[in-house]
């Protein structure tokens, strides 16, 4: 691939038009779009070029794996920010993914683009006297809290998408980062843009767009999950005894089905005759270890993005009541419990208009960085070594490893 091509790739970490390295799996690339090229949950690039002590006793941290210029991102670096995208993926902890061509070759090329870019943004904030202080990021920190709901819902939205600390400070940085860099170019600019938007074009956009303050009818419920998934319970025991018959194993998976269906209905047991004990055993029981950490809390579902058998049950019990019995899903046993029911709204104007003029100043900021960052297209200077030059799979055994991974992506509980 040639390197312009590539750099089109990178030159924009929010436009809704990206380049496809391939034909990866749609669940893979439509997240990454969203996700991964978006550059943080919170905004732009967190540009973190320079590493630590810690880092730089890594042996990695010598292994060249692309210039910028005069910039020199490792190996270390590189691996650390693919290790975070297939973390926000998802894809991270499933090694049968991991494994795949597709995936792979697609988390290579968004790593390379998301450090290119970051490298680019560096070397212009420096060259423009541009820093951000300890107080610029706290003061940016308080906001996200403010918008999550307070600090431990912050918390446990970074817990859900897998940020660490550390990584969420280094996105904060980025964003003040490139908040600052996007205004000065604003201000620059042979023909300077103004980055405010006006209540009028929020009302405009606001009509133009009803369906995305359409909001689907609601449930919030608590949970406990003993997990028994069919696929990882088969491979365990295929693991543990690779000389069983397929009888055999079929046998003992059934057997260990039974043994988990009868703590679920344990469980089951002491939560029916004492109600207030779900949260208390979600905490220590459940295999659902995010909503563990909220006392079984998992916050309000939709349909779209739900196991039908879990939203059938949840919609079919009153608000304040325990399902009737244990639930069966792909996931396993659960003991559900319905808290409040939401039906579908739409969100009025007044109270959507703040969420709208942010998206739509962000969307100008966004536009101000696309367009220096094509212009800096032509003069850059990148090179990427071999072992990790991007390649392009054949399109037809490109669509037979999508399918193949598409059958493996995880879905939402």
């Amino acid at each position: 691939m040639a390197i312009n091509q590539f750099l089109k790739a990178a030159i924009h970490p929010c436009s809704r038009q990206q380049y496809a390295p391939h034909a990866a799996t749609q669940a893979l690339v439509t997240m990454s779009l969203s996700l991964l090229l978006s550059v943080s949950l919170f905004g732009f690039s967190g540009c973190q070029m320079v590493p630590g002590l810690s880092q730089q006793l890594d042996p990695r941290a010598k292994v060249k794996v692309l210039t910028v210029d005069s910039t020199v991102v490792s190996q270390l670096q590189y691996d650390n920010e693919m290790a975070l995208y297939a973390k926000r993926l998802k894809v991270g902890d499933n090694p049968e993914l991991m494994k795949n061509p597709v995936i792979q070759e697609t988390l290579k090329q968004l790593t390379l683009q998301k450090l290119i870019m970051d490298a680019v943004i560096d070397q212009e904030a420096k060259k423009q006297g541009i820093s951000v202080s300890n107080q610029e990021i706290q003061a940016l920190r308080q906001k996200h809290e403010a918008a999550a709901g307070g600090e431990k819902a912050l918390k446990a939205l970074l817990e859900k998408n897998q940020f660490s600390e550390s990584a969420f400070i280094d996105a904060l940085k980025g964003e003040v980062l490139n908040d600052k860099l996007v205004i000065k170019l604003a201000q620059d600019a042979a023909h300077p843009v103004s980055l405010e938007t006006t209540e009028a074009e929020a009302k405009t956009f606001y009509a133009k767009n009803p369906d995305v303050f359409k909001l689907p009818p609601s449930i919030h419920v608590h949970h406990i999950l003993v997990k028994a998934i069919d696929a990882e319970m088969r491979k365990s025991l295929r693991a543990a005894h690779p000389n069983w018959t397929e009888a055999q194993l079929n046998k003992a998976l059934v057997s260990e089905k039974a043994k988990l269906k009868q703590k679920a209905a344990n469980l089951f047991a002491q939560v029916q005759a004492k109600p207030a004990q779900l949260e208390a055993l979600a905490k220590t029981q459940s295999d659902d270890l995010l909503s563990a950490k909220q006392n079984g809390d998992v916050g309000f579902l939709v349909q779209q993005t739900t196991e039908p058998a879990f939203w059938l049950a949840a919609s079919q019990t009153p608000v304040n009541t325990l399902y009737p019995r244990v639930l069966e899903t792909s996931f396993g046993y659960h003991i559900l419990r319905v808290d409040e029911k939401k039906p579908a709204s739409v969100v009025p104007f007044e109270k959507a208009k703040q969420d709208i003029m942010n998206r739509l100043t962000q969307e100008k900021k966004q536009q101000v960085l696309a367009y220096w960052l094509k212009e800096k297209q032509g003069t850059l200077k990148v090179t990427i070594e071999p072992a990790y030059q991007p390649k392009k799979l054949e399109p037809q055994n490109a669509q037979e490893e999508a399918k193949g991974a598409a059958s493996q992506a995880p879905k939402a509980q």
